[in-house]
């Protein structure tokens, strides 16, 4: 019987050691080194984000540091490197955890669900908010949304990055909240970027959105005019929006000046909208011009 369970001992010490070394190298294979952003190179193929996540070739992460900023991961699941195309602006939705139907929450009774990710359950605020100018290597793509990023010289492009088959890229973003009353995104979430029509077509906030991503403005600034389109928050609400204390007296939000600040920036949001809109319509009217004019006859 000894005799036995040593010859089975030692067959499965075999059968592992070879399984063993084929696990490892399978890790090793599917292990990929997280870097910066790196500059493009033109002679590669362009992909654009949105296009690239449907079809599979790109996996993007949004991990929220707070709601001024974060990291995006993006990583080329193709076979070949590629410059990924960002638009001027996107927003962020919570991924929420999946848990088991709960009795009664079909029907709103206990266990129907709320914030954390039960069914029915709203998550954290959407973000919304972009990469803007090529960020420093320095600054903002190692996880400061507030570093400067511009002009750096690193000869990084605006909105696009080179990413290879083997690394995932991290790139930082700006933001902003976009649903006031919901909790406030933590390092612990995980978001998935979609494009701004999924979640509004007012121009004014797309315009917004794209201040926000520059990181030309004041981040508090920029906060209180993102409630104030997304979410019809007054400035006098915005004004009065308190911090409570235990203890001792509430604080204001936003001081005086981040709101005089926060009106500037949404009338030059507006006035961007409506250069848009006027370009639209000029294009617009350009193309049915240019179809109904009527062709030159040819004379003899």
């Amino acid at each position: 019987m000894v005799a036995r369970w040593r010859l089975l001992a030692l067959v499965g010490t075999l059968a592992v050691s070879l399984v063993l070394p084929a696990v490892s190298a399978d890790s090793r294979k599917e292990h990929k080194k997280v870097i910066q952003s790196v500059a493009p190179e033109e002679s590669l193929e362009h992909i654009d984000v949105f296009a690239g996540i449907e079809r599979g070739v790109l996996d993007v992460k949004m991990l929220p540091q707070d709601a001024l900023g974060g990291n995006l991961l993006i990583e080329n699941k193709g076979e070949k490197p590629l410059n990924v195309d960002f638009p001027p602006a996107f927003i962020g939705k919570q991924v929420l955890k999946q848990f088991p139907m709960q009795p009664g929450a079909a029907n709103g009774g206990p266990g129907g669900g709320g914030a954390g990710g039960q069914p029915g359950g709203s998550g954290a605020q959407v973000l919304g908010g972009g990469i803007g100018q090529a960020q420093n290597q320095n600054n903002g793509a190692a996880g400061n949304p507030g570093g400067a990023g511009r002009g750096n010289g690193n000869g990084l492009g605006n909105g696009f990055f080179s990413v290879p088959t083997d690394k995932i890229i991290r790139v930082a973003y700006r933001s902003a909240c976009l649903e006031h009353g919901k909790p406030d995104p933590t390092p612990r979430m995980t978001y998935r970027i979609s494009k701004i029509e999924e979640f509004s077509d007012d121009p004014v906030l797309a315009e917004t959105l794209k201040l926000v991503a520059s990181g030309e403005h004041d981040p508090q600034a920029s906060q209180a005019v993102a409630w104030h389109v997304a979410n019809k928050l007054s400035w006098k609400q915005l004004g009065e929006k308190a911090i409570p204390h235990i203890g001792r007296p509430s604080t204001r939000y936003f001081t005086t000046e981040t709101v005089t600040r926060a009106q500037k920036l949404h009338a030059t949001a507006v006035t961007r909208a409506k250069e848009q809109e006027a370009k639209s319509i000029a294009s617009t009217n350009l193309s049915t011009e240019s179809a109904s004019s009527p062709g030159i006859a040819k004379r003899d």
